[in-house]
């Protein structure tokens, strides 16, 4: 799902300590989609890898361009840091 703005999730990010780590997502319908991964983590779980195979969060939360997507962690096939 994609908003054509800012989401408030990202807004509030800072808030809470949210990670921000810039990410090429390729995903498995063959779409590229490149930005801010935004996601909060305790310092012992906080790298990329973590967040994907965690169970909990069904979408992973991409910020850039005046944009936010919200991709589902089972249709990315790859991340490039």
């Amino acid at each position: 799902m994609e908003l054509a703005e800012t989401a408030p999730e990202v807004e509030r990010s800072d808030e809470v300590g949210a990670r921000h780590t810039h990410v090429r997502l390729e995903l498995c319908c063959g779409e590229t989609v490149e930005g801010e991964l935004v996601y909060e983590a305790p310092a012992t779980t906080d790298r990329v890898s973590d967040l994907l195979n965690d169970r909990a969060p069904r979408f992973v939360l991409l910020a850039g361009d005046g944009r936010t997507l919200f991709v589902r962690r089972d249709a990315i096939d790859r991340v490039g840091l």
